[in-house]
């Protein structure tokens, strides 16, 4: 079933949550709604689900207006962040409510309701706690019995609004690998809501980063992530490094330092004036400083924790993060105080004209090496 949103605006008071939101579900994919608290992420959900009405706009499924249908009649399948099960009911009741309220006429009879909560309780690996009561259940328990709730309506949409945010990380990850192996399994087209930037990337077909209320930028996860649209996608997705920058004459330099050899960050066709340049943290690269080099970057501190270590160093009065691997960090001897050079492998330049696009793109075949900001060698 494919979903689409139209022009979607919802105010609540003076406050708009929604401003003219388009968005596209394809039948069958999985779509993490991506942006921080007060994007409006769960109020088009909850829209989507019947649980709030638009001012204006629309919402299609499968091409007919499900405006127009009662919540009941949509199909469904809705996941709360705080599980939302019956605590004086099992396991099995949980799962079979939906089935066990509908009319008599569209009821089906107990020996199938059996089989389908049954059923689903195995799908989800808890058919052995069918009898048990929801305060007996662990958090991921209890929330892969409310997505078993959630499937046992057959519904044609399942919604999910931050179905993994009241569990510990550990837990989160292995829900997260359990649920896009469900998903794989039955297809139905689904779009969850989440701030965790890791869950949206690793879990969806598709990612919409939303802000404020509109919809920033939509598309594969490795599209959105390395391609970002505007500088709050950048921002918001992952760690990222800033370097308040000037463009002048086709160059970008670091800001106060002027345009002598040596500051220059790289070539930045058609900008000028007042950038920021946004660099993760692997795209930075830690060498020994030359000998010759007279303001090299110093390291602050090292944090060896991890699948790489994270390194903070100090260059022309900036603070930079970057990622170390390991087998590199012994050949580098990198302490408090030491000196390095610094090497951008890629970065995005971003003008300061509020319009947030992206107005450059550093090559990945071409580091730029930016270890003698703060002063140029004599003669240089």
């Amino acid at each position: 079933m494919s979903i689409d949103a139209i022009a979607i605006t919802k105010r609540f008071g003076s406050y708009t949550a929604l401003d003219g939101v388009d968005l596209s579900v394809g039948e069958g994919e999985l779509v993490a709604l991506l942006g921080p608290s007060g994007s409006g992420k769960t109020t088009l959900l909850r829209i989507i689900a019947g649980l709030e009405y638009p001012d204006h706009g629309t919402i299609l499924f499968g091409g007919e207006n499900a405006l127009a249908r009662h919540p009941r009649d949509r199909r469904v399948g809705f996941v709360f962040q705080h599980y939302a099960l019956f605590r004086h009911m099992t396991v099995f009741d949980n799962v079979a409510f939906g089935l066990k309220v509908r009319p008599r006429a569209s009821r089906p009879p107990p020996a199938e309701i059996r089989a389908r909560v049954m059923g689903l309780l195995d799908l989800v690996q808890l058919g052995w706690l069918a009898d048990r009561y929801p305060n007996q259940l662990s958090g991921g328990q209890r929330q892969r019995v409310a997505l078993a709730r959630a499937l046992a309506i057959e519904p044609r949409v399942l919604l999910l609004d931050e179905p993994f945010g009241a569990l510990d990380a550990k837990v989160r990850k292995e829900l997260r690998r359990w649920l896009r192996h469900l998903h794989e399994e039955m297809r139905i087209t689904s779009l969850f809501v989440t701030h965790d930037q890791e869950e949206a990337l690793e879990l969806a077909d598709r990612v919409v980063v939303m802000s404020q209320g509109r919809i920033e930028q939509v598309g594969p996860a490795a599209e959105v992530y390395n391609r970002p649209a505007s500088a709050f996608v950048y921002d918001f997705l992952g760690d990222v490094n800033h370097l308040e920058a000037v463009a002048e004459h086709g160059r970008l330099h670091i800001a106060g330092t002027g345009s002598g050899a040596g500051r220059c960050l790289g070539r930045i066709d058609g900008l000028h004036g007042p950038a920021t340049l946004y660099v993760r943290p692997h795209d930075i690269e830690l060498q020994p400083a030359p000998a010759d080099d007279p303001a090299p970057a110093r390291v602050l501190t090292v944090h060896g924790v991890g699948a790489a270590a994270r390194v903070t160093v100090r260059v022309a009065g900036h603070r930079l993060e970057a990622l170390v691997p390991h087998e590199r960090l012994e050949g580098l001897v990198l302490q408090a105080g030491s000196p390095v050079a610094v090497r951008i492998a890629r970065g995005a330049a971003f003008a300061k004209d509020g319009a947030g696009r992206p107005l450059a793109l550093l090559p990945d075949a071409e580091p730029i090496e930016i270890q003698s900001f703060a002063r140029p060698a004599a003669g240089r």
